[in-house]
């Protein structure tokens, strides 16, 4: 008997032993699927099942394919600790052991970083969680599952916690018979010995992302979705690895369907190129056309120089995907997930406005700025390395909490310099000497 055969033994098509009552999972597997999403999943579940070792069940509701990555799993207390801790620059050095690293590489106990940091919650979870083991997964598989039955009881009796709990969530009246109905599936992480699903490590759930151009165009990722349960760190990066090798991208970006819940700060999806990525006129061309950019030249180098103001706010962009040379008006790329201004334009004619994403530095900055002011707030700076030198406007860094210098800001602010929310706790008078040792300020300091 091969190895498919003595898997196919092993999925049941019953659901009387699962964890979800079967007078419940009747509520979702009456719900229609949306006809047109309905058709892309197909598609999907079809070349899941034609992958290499891939195995289904009698219906095709579930697809199993064996995980070969990194089986060492890291508890959802653990992820969630890490993801807290490094937003004040810790960073956990052994979780085991209870070990954190400060921001200045000083080893910390990471009980006591929590409780400096005054997370009760996560607190608890360390100190009576079970899962201060390390723990290797063997004979691990994936199974993607569109069954109704497995969407809804993704977060129900289940290893950890969920908004989308049926019995306690706070969401799951809301958006679970939506999840079913608009084409949400589910990946978990199994052992061999599972394959009913009972006791499953983990899962991420797979939604549905609408070009924001081409409403019939539509991918399927794990952006929009926090893992759950013990997983590996590869565990989503392998999901994602499989759903890019079956489905065919358009250059856009992708916006998650309205009705559906998300869960991380990734609403957007984005095939567009990135800096220095070798591209052609035509792709250029259709980046500008995606971002609605009109009044432009695109210059010999294939950098992009606007008469007229540049607005790519509020879309969800994890990066700037062409490169600006000269742009006549504002440049406004506020509200996105930059980690970086690379592709910022080199000399800007009026504002330039990057608030409100997650920039750390201000590298990528316009060398030169003819007039207009410069908004950084609202980002993640730790520092100002990178700014433009000479502002004749306003320049305002607010909001940026660990921002610890002010030591490479701008030379030159013709107006208003505003660091409201920088060193709090310091007098007014050492933050307006401190900005003064380093810019010449025509308007007001407001610290």
């Amino acid at each position: 008997m091969n190895r498919k055969t003595s898997l196919l033994k092993l999925i049941k098509e019953e659901l009387l032993n699962e964890a979800l009552p079967l007078s419940i999972a009747k509520q979702y597997t009456s719900i229609k699927v949306n006809p047109a999403i309905g058709k892309k999943i197909d598609n999907i579940f079809r070349k899941l099942s034609q992958l290499p070792g891939a195995t289904q069940s009698k219906r095709g509701d579930r697809i199993y394919i064996e995980y070969t990555g990194n089986k060492e799993t890291r508890s959802q207390a653990e992820r969630d600790i890490e993801y807290a801790i490094s937003a004040k620059g810790y960073k956990i050095k052994d979780y085991l052991k209870g070990i954190a690293i400060d921001p200045y590489g000083r080893e910390q106990k990471l009980g006591k970083v929590l409780t400096k940091l005054k997370l009760k919650d996560l607190l608890h979870n360390f100190n009576t969680g079970k899962d201060r083991a390390s723990r290797t997964l063997e004979d691990v598989y994936l199974v993607f599952s569109r069954h109704p039955y497995d969407i809804a009881g993704a977060a129900t009796d289940r290893a950890w916690k969920s908004c989308m709990n049926i019995y306690k969530g706070e969401l799951a009246a809301d958006y679970l018979h939506l999840d079913v109905s608009e084409g949400t599936f589910v990946v978990y992480i199994i052992t061999k010995d599972d394959f009913n699903i009972n006791k499953p490590s983990g899962r991420v759930s797979v939604k549905p992302f609408i070009n924001i151009r081409d409403p019939k165009d539509v991918i399927f990722s794990t952006s929009a979705s926090m893992t759950y349960g013990n997983v590996p760190d590869e565990f989503r990066g392998a999901v994602q690895k499989i759903l890019d090798s079956i489905q065919n991208y358009n250059t856009g970006i992708f916006s998650l369907d309205y009705k559906l819940y998300c869960d991380t700060t990734a609403g957007t999806f984005d095939t567009l190129p990135k800096i220095g990525e070798k591209v052609s006129r035509r792709t250029v061309e259709k980046v500008l056309d995606i971002l609605q950019i009109q009044n432009y030249e695109i210059n010999d180098d294939l950098t992009v120089s606007v008469d007229g103001d540049v607005e790519i706010d509020g879309l969800g962009l994890s990066h700037i995907p062409i490169q600006f040379n000269i742009v006549t008006g504002d440049f406004i790329c506020t509200g996105n997930l930059l980690k970086s201004l690379k592709g910022s334009p080199f000399r800007l004619g009026g504002n330039f406005e990057c608030s409100m994403n997650d920039l750390e530095t201000l590298e990528g900055s316009p060398q030169e700025m003819a007039n207009g002011s410069f908004y950084c707030d609202t980002n993640v700076l730790k520092s100002l390395k990178g700014v433009t030198q000479d502002i004749l406007g306003d320049f305002d860094c607010s909001g940026n909490e660990d921002l610890t210098s002010l030591s490479e800001g701008p030379k030159k602010v013709g107006g208003d310099y505003i660091c409201q929310g920088y060193k709090s706790d310091e007098p007014r008078e050492k933050i307006v000497e401190e900005v003064r040792l380093v810019t010449e300020v025509g308007g007001e300091i407001q610290p």
